[in-house]
């Protein structure tokens, strides 16, 4: 059975990512983020923590 590995990863500020989308999508996010819970996590899990060979398409 595959197990789980936990990575530490480092965090970035959000305003890193607000050249990469429409100002619309932008708002968006926020719009969001504000909805939510105030203690709400989010989580991003992935296949690999090292090396390649994974690309996620991450489709609206």
């Amino acid at each position: 059975m595959p197990h789980v590995t936990e990575v530490d990863v480092q965090s970035y500020e959000p305003d890193a990512l607000k050249t990469e989308v429409t100002p619309q999508r932008w708002n968006s996010l926020f719009d969001t983020a504000r909805s939510s819970p105030p203690a709400a996590t989010l989580w991003h899990i992935n296949s690999t923590a090292a090396g390649g060979g994974v690309a996620e398409m991450l489709h609206p």
